[in-house]
């Protein structure tokens, strides 16, 4: 599917965008009808490390996600933003 394909399918559903990709992210801060994004800013992590650092930031994403439209996640914080 093709970006715009993503953003309109999940504005249809009400669903929540999780990417790596920084084109949701620009896209988001510019809409004027945002849907929910959480962008990571991270390199790649083993499946053991993805599986640590989930267990760890889960809630907080999940609790900002609620929040706000537009939640970062790098290694070190979690971060809304809209």
């Amino acid at each position: 599917m093709s970006d715009q394909n993503i953003w309109n399918y999940a504005q249809l559903k009400n669903l929540i965008i999780l990417t790596k990709d920084s084109d949701f992210y620009t896209r988001c801060i510019l809409s004027n009808n945002p849907v929910k994004v959480v962008h990571f800013q991270f390199g790649n992590f083993t499946i053991n490390q993805l599986h640590i650092f989930f267990e760890k930031n889960w809630r907080s994403i999940i609790e900002m996600i609620d929040k706000s439209t537009l939640v970062v996640v790098n290694e070190l914080e979690v971060q809304a933003i809209l």
